[in-house]
């Protein structure tokens, strides 16, 4: 029985993987789908894939299965992705994400397949003919019946390129809501969007720091850092400064605001909503010198808040005179322990509103 189990993970695990598979040609899965006699819609071939012994007594070799699903990874020859099966006019099934392992079906592309069909990304929804050979399942054709969130932003912008990304874009492609959209069935991994699209770029961002600086055993600096504005605030970035950028982000204090300029290394997963930037340089933006709060905050023009960016700023600290925060987050600093101008750091007397 040990044996058996231990047989049978290893073969899910390949089959997951991809390790060592026999990849057919496309003709061999037309020659197979000629030769089938039987088919099934794609919830059913799904449901049945979710249990061994109907797995054994129905999903032989040859058996075509056809409908609507969404992409849920990036397609490659030989490489496995999951399809999220689909009803009536392209509405979830119930559990489609919920329950990952009972509407997902994990599929292959043969060899030789159009290039049209390496185009689609995850969470487009198209329609698919599914031929079973030697245990897998393969795709026979795919067709492109509406683009997710994630084509379309390609389609438009092109593939994100190094100092090029805004948040705002990450975001779209990289959030906890985007990858529910792509069918992510990963939950602390990365996405095959954020490995394709983002892993290894160079991103240069500007956050307010949300906590005091924690020191790792191996030297390294941790901050987390808040891009963006409340939409976004639940996925913070994690900032791993090390080198020179170590000692500068030591002086950090919470509250203060930072630019820096990195790669990006991990992304936050399903639950853990951490996006990790390895950073090249760190520097505390001048407030004179064209930051977003800097020439508008000295010149008495009201510009976004420096503490929440997403509410105009109303209120100034004395002595500096930076107007660059609102009235909510002016009443969290009216206390003497955080009373300091979130442009400059230097303490501050008072805090008033400035009007127009």
């Amino acid at each position: 029985r040990i044996k058996l189990t231990h047989r049978i993970a290893s073969e899910l695990r390949r089959r997951q993987m991809g390790a060592g598979l026999d990849c057919p040609s496309i003709a061999e899965v037309q020659t197979a789908v000629t030769r089938s006699r039987s088919s099934m819609p794609i919830p059913d071939f799904a449901a049945l894939a979710s249990h061994d012994r109907q797995w054994r007594a129905v999903l032989h070799d040859g058996v075509v299965s056809r409908g609507t699903a969404v992409v849920g990874g990036v397609l490659e020859v030989g490489k496995a992705f999951e399809l999220s099966a689909v009803a009536g006019r392209g509405s979830l099934r119930k559990g489609a994400w919920e329950e990952p392992g009972r509407w997902h079906l994990t599929a292959y592309l043969p060899i030789g397949v159009p290039r049209a069909m390496l185009l689609h990304l995850p969470g487009d929804l198209v329609d698919v003919y599914l031929v079973q050979i030697k245990g897998c399942t393969y795709v026979r054709t795919m067709r492109l019946r509406s683009r997710g969130q994630c084509g379309l932003d390609v389609d438009a912008h092109g593939p994100p390129q190094d100092n090029s990304i805004s948040f705002d874009r990450f975001m779209k492609h990289c959030s906890t809501e985007a990858q529910k959209a792509q069918r992510c069935a990963n939950v602390f991994s990365d996405s095959d969007v954020f490995d394709k699209f983002f892993k290894g770029k160079v991103v240069h961002w500007q956050g307010l720091v949300e906590d005091d600086p924690q020191i790792e055993e191996c030297g390294i600096v941790l901050l987390r850092v808040r891009v963006g504005s409340r939409q976004t605030a639940q996925e913070p970035v994690r900032l791993e400064c090390g080198g020179m950028t170590a000692s500068t982000a030591f002086k950090t204090q919470k509250g203060s605001t930072v630019e820096f300029e990195g790669t990006l290394q991990r992304q936050g997963g399903r639950f853990l909503a951490w996006h990790t930037v390895r950073v090249a340089s760190l520097a505390f933006p001048d407030p004179l010198a064209g930051s977003p709060h800097g020439d508008a905050a000295s010149a008495g023009v009201a510009s976004d808040c420096a503490v929440c960016l997403s509410t105009r700023a109303t209120h100034a600290f004395v002595p500096c005179g930076h107007r660059c925060v609102c009235e909510g987050c002016a009443k969290v600093l009216r206390f003497p322990s955080r009373r300091a101008c979130p442009l400059c750091r230097q303490p501050s007397s008072c805090i008033i509103r400035v009007w127009d």
